[in-house]
């Protein structure tokens, strides 16, 4: 889906729900931790987020879900996307977001391509390596 893209900015929601690249040539892609009615999933921690804009995409990793330390319900997953990109300066860099989801045993890790329904109504900061809650 980005590979080959260039990003020039990368946004999270006030929620920590849904992230938003945007990239030369071509609409807003969007990327949301799913949840569900026993499920909340969010982005929870990013490192290497200014790695991100100005660079071109060359490869995306997605670990599959694994057990984590319950946070918030009974039972928590969780799942790494890390992005290779060149950088303008033609340097390899890399950028690892950590996915979590947490319900009641019911409800596993996952993520949605596109823009959520509710997208009008999400409002977006600019992405920064830290924790996300």
């Amino acid at each position: 889906m980005f590979v080959g893209m260039q990003i020039t900015q990368v946004d999270i929601s006030s929620d920590s729900t849904c992230l938003r690249f945007s990239v030369v040539g071509a609409r807003p892609l969007y990327v949301t931790a799913l949840s569900d009615c026993c499920s909340n999933g969010w982005f929870s921690e990013v490192q290497g987020a200014d790695d991100l804009r100005n660079s071109t995409v060359l490869a995306v990793e997605l670990s599959p879900a694994q057990d984590a330390p319950a946070s918030k319900q009974d039972y928590d997953q969780i799942m790494f996307i890390t992005i290779k990109v060149l950088t303008v300066r033609r340097a390899l860099h890399e950028c690892r977001i950590t996915v979590r989801n947490s319900s009641n045993g019911c409800y596993g890790a996952g993520l949605e391509y596109g823009p959520p329904f509710d997208v009008d109504k999400l409002v977006f900061t600019p992405l920064k390596d830290g924790v996300y809650i």
